[in-house]
């Protein structure tokens, strides 16, 4: 025999179920959803030649990444700088003429 405490347990489950707060669908995203379009980039000089099969770039040359990839792979093997005067000045490759 079902105690009248689970009864009204179940019922009540359902109800809740039943009168829950049905929200409206989200809007289709469009091609370019706002996160991918923001996404946050810093530019650096690269110290040694980075993923040639990425195409990142060689050394002396100035490129913008993502934050998290220079915070997270090259400022800490050291394969890359941030872009500042003082380190453009001194990494940067100098343009032949």
């Amino acid at each position: 025999m079902i105690s009248q405490k689970c009864v009204s347990t179940k019922a009540s489950a359902s109800f809740l179920l039943s009168r829950a707060v049905r929200r409206p669908p989200l809007p289709a995203m469009a091609s370019s959803s706002p996160s991918r379009r923001w996404a946050h980039t810093v530019k650096v000089v690269l110290r040694e030649n980075v993923d040639a099969k990425q195409g990142k770039g060689l050394a002396g040359e100035v490129v913008e990444v993502k934050a998290g990839y220079m915070r997270n792979y090259l400022y800490p093997l050291k394969k890359a700088v941030y872009a500042t005067e003082y380190n453009l000045g001194r990494y940067a490759r100098k343009e032949e003429e």
